[in-house]
């Protein structure tokens, strides 16, 4: 057990610290399923046997192994009553918590090599240079950290979509005309198909993988390829070499996007689940499928790091598993839950709000071309799925310099606490806080409200 005892206690560090604290009992499930048909349950069921002089199928490690476990472990865990914390968003969007999610994660990004702490705080600009001398183009708050390897830094979350148009908004306000005294009446598709995009971004800006999740439990190539019938296609679909020759950006078969990282092509990856969202073992993979490519160092202490929301799929064995195995170990951090739209990069309007209406404009540029060649079902399908995606995805997460906006304005490159600048959150600061963080804000000149709901300093 020794090899499986440290993974154990950092797992129930870890969940401590997003409060998602486990019970005795929980950790103990935790450590049998950590063995469970591997080399080490191998062990434990010959020492079992040894010692009670009897055959044992599993290792069923029990209070016994769990009550020396705590001793061994006493100078990390400890077992105490647990303070009672709010879900709601009003008690955990608050100054205090968004401060204290950035030294955490700071923190974090420190301990796996991809930042350092600055010998004293600065003034960066956007690009992370130096402005100590000329705060007026600072943004945000002095850094008291800074990003070394933004490359190794990885910021996701999920946007979840529906091929019928029922929902969809009036992009850009557009108008159509009628008779006068009428109301325009156009054609729409209510056929419902759910899916999930999953855009890993790297702090430099780059995207890294497109991650699509299908709705439904039968797997089809149709549906991962695509297909667009507006393409000219090349050969006869009796030739061996048909699909070959017609898959591809801008042909009959167009794959998902793919992304050039690092100066690698990393294709797009399709799964599938029951709902069309994301799992855990889905998140696993996702990372295995990067790391296949070999775009993440790991080397003397330097390995990479993730930054998610709370969602369970973080929080269950596959995906904990993958990212504390030393072969492939990510650093993760949970940011704070009930305020990530403030936090993520994926909700800005870069990347969540710039997808959703490239998103609309594609399923109605696909659904009138349907009508226009007065198919037969003229109705968006599932294979209708990754060319509309293709479209999307171009318009918004694949656009670097966005990217980088929105980063930057969440305080995650640089390493500026932008957020805690944001008047919703100044709003909640306690008097504690204000005693121990001391915000630049001393002369009436320096606060300025702009459009952004953001106070500048400078």
């Amino acid at each position: 057990m020794s090899t499986v005892e440290p993974k154990l206690v950092e797992l129930i560090i870890r969940m401590s610290r997003i409060r998602r604290c486990l019970t005795g009992s929980q950790c103990l499930h935790l450590a049998n399923d950590l063995i469970a048909g591997t080399d080490v349950e191998k062990e434990v069921i010959k020492f079992k046997e040894k010692i009670y002089k009897k055959k044992f199928e599993t290792a069923s490690l029990g209070m016994n192994y769990w009550r020396g476990s705590k001793k061994r472990w006493e100078h990390r865990l400890t077992c105490k009553r647990g303070q009672k914390f709010a879900l709601d968003r009003s008690c955990a969007a608050t100054f205090g918590n968004f401060a204290k999610m950035y030294d955490e994660v700071y923190d974090a990004m420190v301990e796996c090599g991809v930042a350092s702490v600055l010998p004293e705080p600065v003034y960066m600009n956007r690009d992370g240079d130096d402005t100590t001398t000329n705060i007026k183009e600072a943004f945000g708050l002095p850094c008291t950290h800074k990003i070394i390897h933004p490359d190794m830094c990885l910021v996701v979350d999920e946007v979840g979509s529906n091929l019928s148009q029922k929902g969809d908004g009036h992009v850009g306000g557009r108008k159509v005309m009628c008779e006068k005294h009428c109301t325009p009446q156009e054609q729409v598709q209510h056929k419902e198909k759910h899916f999930t995009l999953l855009g890993f971004t790297a702090l430099s800006g780059e995207p890294v993988l497109c991650l699509i999740i299908i709705a439904g439990v039968r797997e089809k190539l149709s549906v991962e390829t695509g297909i667009d019938p507006i393409a000219i296609t090349t050969g006869d679909v009796t030739d061996e070499d048909f699909f070959d020759k017609n898959f591809g950006p801008g042909k009959l078969y167009p794959g998902g996007p793919t992304c050039v990282f690092k100066g690698k092509e990393i294709p797009c990856m399709v799964r599938w689940s029951p709902k069309g969202s994301i799992t855990s073992p889905i998140l696993a993979e996702a990372l295995a499928h990067i790391d296949n490519f070999n775009v993440m160092e790991r080397r003397n202490g330097l390995y990479p790091f993730l930054l998610l929301d709370g969602h369970n799929s973080r929080f269950e064995l596959p995906f904990l598993e993958y990212v504390t195995n030393e072969k492939h170990q990510w650093q993760v951090c949970i940011g704070v839950p009930y305020g990530t739209s403030l936090w993520q990069v994926a909700d800005s309007k870069e990347q969540n709000g710039s997808y959703k209406i490239a998103l609309t404009r594609a399923k109605k540029k696909k659904f009138e071309a349907k009508l226009d060649m007065f198919m037969e079902n003229p109705t968006l399908c599932s294979t209708d799925i990754i060319p509309i995606i293709n479209e999307a995805w171009t318009l918004s997460f694949a656009r670097v310099q966005n990217n980088k906006k929105a980063i930057s304005e969440r305080g995650w490159g640089p390493l500026n606490r932008n957020l805690l600048l944001y008047k919703e959150l100044l709003q909640t600061m306690t008097k504690a806080d204000r005693e121990t963080f001391k915000l630049p804000l001393n002369r009436p000149s320096e606060a300025v409200k702009d459009s952004n709901n953001f106070v500048s300093v400078g």
